[in-house]
Parts: C-alpha cells; sequence; structure tokens
C-alpha cells in the first residue's frame, strides 16, 4: 500500500490533474494539449481500470478519451491517430506498458501511455494524418478540401469532383444519385426538371412533358390516334342479326292449325310411309 501511495502521489508531480475513484476502481489522469505536425487534438484523459489488472497486463486495462475532441474528418471515433474509441495502439511502447504494469510501476505506465499520445507513428495509425481533415465524400469516402467539395442541391450531400455532376437542363449541381436520364434525349434531369410518364412510367424533361395528359410525347401521339380511329365493333351488323333472327323464328313458329311443328326428321319419315 505504501508503495501504491508513492506511485500515485509521483501521478500527480506528472500530470496536470490525478484523480483516484476508489469506488470506480480507477486511477486517471489528464495530459497536457497534444499538437501532432501541426494538428491540434487537445487533452486526454488516461484512464486505469484496476479491475482489469487481475486478468491483463498490457495497454487494454487503459481507457483514452479525448477532453475537447478534433476527430478525424473520416472517423469521428478516431480521436488521435492512435487512439479509436478508447482502445490505444501502443505500437512500439506495448512491451514497455505491459513490463510497468507488471512490476507494479504504475507511473512508468502511465508515462509510456503518455508518450505514445505525444508521438505519430506512420506505419501504425487508425488514420494517418495527411488523412485527418477534409470532409469525406458521400459517395466513395475520400476527403476533399473546401476548394474541391460539391454540394448537392437533392440530398443535400458534399461530394468530390469524380462523384459530382449536373442537371442538364437546369445546370445545378447534382450526385448522380439524385439525377435521372430522359432515355430519347439522353440529358440528365433533376428532379425539379422532370416528370413520369402515367403511361409508359419513363423519365421526361419538363419541357417534353404534357401536363394536362400526364403523357410523354409518345403516349400522347398514341392516345390522340387512338382516339381519332376507335376499334370497329366485333358484334354483326344489324341486317345480318334480322336475318338470323328471322330465320331462327322460322324454325320455331306452330303450323296454321295449332299443331306442333313436326321436326325434320319425323317429316322424312311421315312421307315414306305415305
Amino acid at each position: 500500500m505504501r508503495d501504491l501511495y508513492d506511485e500515485l502521489r509521483q501521478l500527480s508531480h506528472e500530470f496536470p490533474e490525478v484523480e483516484l475513484d476508489l469506488k470506480a476502481g480507477v486511477v486517471s489522469a489528464v495530459t497536457e494539449d497534444i499538437e501532432l505536425e501541426g494538428y491540434y487534438l487537445g487533452p486526454f484523459e488516461i484512464k486505469l481500470h484496476l479491475a482489469r489488472l487481475a486478468k491483463l497486463a498490457d495497454s487494454s486495462v487503459f481507457e483514452v478519451t479525448a477532453l475537447d475532441p478534433h476527430p478525424a474528418a473520416s472517423n469521428q471515433e478516431v480521436t488521435h491517430p492512435h487512439v479509436r474509441d478508447g482502445e490505444v495502439c501502443a505500437g512500439d511502447a506495448t512491451a514497455p506498458i505491459a513490463s510497468a504494469l507488471r512490476e507494479g510501476r504504475l507511473v512508468d505506465a502511465f508515462l509510456a501511455l503518455n508518450s505514445v499520445l505525444h508521438t505519430y507513428n506512420s506505419h501504425s495509425p487508425f488514420v494517418a494524418l495527411d488523412d485527418w481533415e477534409g470532409t469525406p465524400c458521400a459517395d466513395c469516402g475520400c476527403l476533399i478540401d473546401g476548394d474541391g467539395t460539391y454540394f448537392c442541391e437533392g440530398c443535400q450531400r458534399d461530394f468530390c469532383d469524380d462523384c459530382a455532376s449536373s442537371c442538364d437542363i437546369c445546370g445545378a449541381t447534382y450526385c448522380r444519385g439524385c439525377l435521372e436520364e430522359d432515355v430519347e434525349s439522353g440529358r440528365l434531369c433533376c428532379r425539379e426538371c422532370r416528370e413520369t410518364c402515367q403511361g409508359c412510367r419513363r423519365i421526361v424533361e419538363n419541357e417534353d412533358f404534357d401536363q394536362d395528359s400526364g403523357l410523354c410525347p409518345q403516349c400522347l401521339e398514341r392516345q390522340r390516334k387512338e382516339q381519332a380511329n376507335p376499334t370497329e365493333p366485333t358484334n354483326p351488323n344489324p341486317s345480318q342479326e334480322q336475318e338470323i333472327n328471322h330465320e331462327l323464328n322460322d324454325h320455331q313458329r306452330p303450323d296454321d292449325d295449332g299443331a306442333e311443328p313436326i321436326a325434320c326428321g319425323q317429316a322424312a319419315t311421315a312421307d315414306a310411309a305415305a
């Protein structure tokens, strides 16, 4: 206990702020502001979870939190090239940290981790410093600076030059997903400059679309032809229908004396008998 007490006292001399939370089982220290190669990352809080030491003795017993986060543009969970979501990639300091923890040298373990935070290793970052700033393209994800950013009027997101396009009708900037092609003209149309034909469901430029009928030029022309030349009726004409009804009535009319009509076969038999 005396050694632990001395370690904690020494820790308070090495860091601006040190705290021991016995209830939570956490020893924490706050670093000074950290800046790497011109990128300001702010101060970090290093937390040692004492309960984890029962099973582990490496950098995973630590949790590192940015107190003034300046995360990578491409990943908000990366607040430092070697810190992601509280997890530290200690790199070359992994072995010294583990050795210090096994021997109970808490101050040395904290200082080794603090050194990792103040150093940039270009061989093992979660996000490289060269890619730290900029706006990620909403399509391909590549980082773009302010001069190379194209804002889509449709989905209201930023795109790079390769993923951005424009409406061939109004000229406004849009991403590819917000443009539709009129297959007849081959022009890309934004939402404000296109309609959908209610007949064939084709994308149509506004200037070629008939608002009254809701049709494209081809469907409108087809409709006009159908209206000008309606389909001929399939029923027989009136004279044919009258002739058919007349023949039916002749077969079904009774004889003048009121007797039932004789079927054709019966009449032939009667004639033969006579």
